[in-house]
């Protein structure tokens, strides 16, 4: 095995353990870090929903919360996933025309809305190699559907 890849393979069950120990924080609360890392969207029941990648978690959790298919890209795929919709290229199921569509836009704003009051565990990492296989481990360690890392 490459050295480098070995070596960051190594940190990953201890940066998951800081990450799960990380201090909650409430996702619409001010004053999160302007900083890169790995965060978790927990809901009100303790589940993780969503394990997430950020240049800036504080930028992040606004687009989160904000109702525009271009930033709250989680509540847009819980509303794909919850009326069954898959991601298509025709201009017909675009995000634009399912954000304007009446049932689709309210289920998606009920997600966002959903995601405002969920709790974050955010980790701070710098490095683009650990941020990758962190966010990899984690999904794997909760157990979580890889769907997050699919391509369209």
């Amino acid at each position: 095995m490459n050295n480098t890849f070995a070596n960051h393979t190594e940190r990953m069950p201890s940066l998951f353990r800081d990450l799960i120990g990380a201090e909650p924080l409430q996702v619409n609360a001010a004053g999160h870090p302007a900083a890169p890392g790995i965060y978790l969207l927990i809901d009100n029941s303790g589940l993780v929903q969503h394990v997430g990648r950020t240049r800036n978690l504080r930028q992040r959790l606004r687009a989160h919360r904000t109702p525009n298919h271009d930033s709250a890209s989680f509540a847009f795929k819980l509303a794909r996933r919850e009326l069954g919709v898959v991601a298509s290229y025709s201009k017909a199921n675009s995000r634009a025309a399912l954000q304007a569509d009446e049932v689709f836009g309210a289920c998606f704003r009920r997600h966002v809305n959903s995601v405002s009051v969920m709790t974050v565990r955010f980790l701070p990492v710098t490095d683009p190699v650990d941020q990758y296989l962190l966010e990899l481990y984690a999904v794997l360690e909760l157990g979580m559907p890889l769907d997050e890392f699919d391509t369209h």
